[in-house]
């Protein structure tokens, strides 16, 4: 059974990999698609500045999948489908968007209501359990920094995780996509409660510019 896997493995990683793959078939890039109906925001988002980062293996625009039945520690991508920028800058934007977030200056002293909103993306991928389903998988840390006070507001995990429509680079898209706007849904109404909590004794670490 093992060595079946295998083999199916082996022939679902090539035909993802090299589908299509001539000059006549150039990649195709995805994004989010359009925003859904912006949220009421309030001066208590609006106050707050979206920072976005990602590991080195997501900071590139590949639409990256795994074989969990078979070499689940090999990061792989998609050759003809890829985003449209990396997956920390869409999500960014996304969030700026749907929750009416700002864009942080280069310069920023923070303020009394809001601060900095920093995602840590961990994982944004699709995995194989058979050569025939997939899921999807958000993992992000997020951090609500008061920088003028030098204090951590708040912290959380977030996990989505859910099946993909389809076990390809299209249901990857779509897949995550819809784990995105489920995510920023849980973002907005976890972040209206830490910014009326009183903030966490500890240091802010450094928030890079945008």
């Amino acid at each position: 059974m093992r060595r079946a896997w295998r083999l199916a493995g082996v022939v679902l990683s090539s035909a993802l990999a090299l589908a299509c793959s001539t000059p006549d078939h150039p990649a195709a890039r995805y994004d989010f698609g359009p925003a859904r109906p912006g949220v009421d925001a309030g001066a208590g988002l609006a106050a707050v500045f979206a920072q976005v980062v990602a590991p080195p293996w997501l900071d590139s625009p590949a639409i990256v999948y795994r074989l969990a039945y078979d070499d689940a520690e090999r990061v792989q991508s998609y050759a003809q489908s890829q985003w449209a920028a990396t997956p920390a800058g869409l999500l960014q934007q996304r969030l700026r968007t749907q929750l009416g977030l700002a864009a942080m200056p280069a310069a920023y002293g923070g303020t009394a209501q809001g601060g900095v909103l920093r995602v840590d993306l961990d994982e944004f991928d699709q995995v194989f359990d058979s050569p025939q389903a997939s899921r999807v998988r958000l993992r992000a840390q997020v951090s609500l920094f008061d920088v003028a006070r030098g204090v951590v507001r708040a912290r959380r995990s977030f996990l989505i995780e859910q099946a993909a429509p389809t076990p390809d680079a299209l249901g990857a898209v779509h897949g995550l996509r819809a784990a995105v706007d489920q995510f920023a849904g849980e973002l907005q109404a976890w972040l209206g409660s830490a910014l009326v909590s009183p903030a966490a004794p500890a240091t802010a670490a450094p928030v890079a510019s945008p």
